[in-house]
């Protein structure tokens, strides 16, 4: 009976040691996205994640979201940052996946060469060439650039020429780097790139789509997420359904979400490539 008992504690001692052994070696994956879960985009991001990651029993997986779209004052990105790093020093991720640019900017460039820690990115738009990265050894990733080339073989079906196309989109960031690489193009001698209408409120969106209707054979649209009426940020469903139904030309969207907020073509980077990517490269 007493030699039972001793079999028996030994079993449970190796059975708890084992336990503890594969819960503090499993590989600790934190995925850090700049904006939240209501954002489609995002969505679809986290979609091919976990399409990668859901299947990977040796790693545990964490998701946290900084929600920057919904807040893109400096004070509230700031404050997402300090929470995000306070997780990253709770959790202690071998890997952290980033997507977008603002954790990027606001977090990861903090992990730069950190020996403990890998950094993979998705959905970053700004090309890197900046200085944080000279001489960093612990990351990769892929970029989210437009798909200019397969848009203007998409344009090329049209039998108009020149082709007059003009980019109506809000006032972010983002959209001002894809607006500098839509002007950086060579769209040939067949598509002309008018001058953009890049604006920050409702009213002065209606008045540059008039202008796009008069001035323009097709018009795109790459993001609205920031557009204002007085002091609050539109629904972005709201300024696509008016758009479409005052638009006299045709409207293609550069990002998926156009087409799902009502517009009737989209061509776009993939989000869910974005995310299989990245878990793939974080594995």
């Amino acid at each position: 009976m007493k030699h039972r008992y001793i079999v028996f504690s030994l079993f449970v001692i190796l059975v708890y040691g084992v336990c503890i052994y594969f819960s503090t070696t499993r590989h600790r994956i934190l995925v850090l996205q700049s904006y939240g879960p209501d954002y489609s985009w995002t969505q679809h991001v986290d979609q091919g994640l976990k399409h990668i990651l859901n299947d990977q029993s040796f790693c545990t997986t964490r998701w946290h979201y900084m929600d920057t779209k919904n807040h893109p004052d400096l004070s509230f990105i700031k404050s997402a940052a300090l929470k995000a790093k306070e997780v990253i020093k709770l959790m202690e991720p071998h890997v952290i996946i980033i997507v977008d640019d603002d954790a990027l900017k606001y977090v990861g460039f903090d992990y730069l060469n950190d020996p403990k820690i890998n950094l993979v990115f998705a959905g970053i738009n700004k090309p890197l060439r900046h200085n944080n990265f000279k001489g960093a050894t612990n990351i990769t990733g892929i970029l989210e650039k437009l798909p200019l080339n397969g848009l203007k073989e998409t344009l090329g079906f049209f039998n108009i020429s020149p082709l007059k196309i003009v980019h109506l989109s809000d006032q972010s960031t983002i959209v001002k780097m894809d607006d500098q690489s839509m002007h950086a193009y060579d769209w040939g001698k067949t598509i002309r790139l008018m001058p953009s209408h890049l604006v920050t409120t409702f009213n002065d969106w209606k008045k540059a789509l008039q202008t796009c209707n008069e001035t323009a054979d097709m018009i795109l649209i790459s993001n609205y997420r920031k557009i204002y009426d007085n002091t609050t940020l539109m629904n972005p469903k709201d300024i696509m359904t008016w758009t479409m139904k005052h638009a006299t030309i045709p409207v293609i969207g550069l990002n998926h979400f156009v087409f799902e907020d009502g517009a009737y073509f989209s061509l776009s980077t993939s989000p869910y490539e974005q995310g299989i990517t990245a878990a793939t490269m974080a594995l």
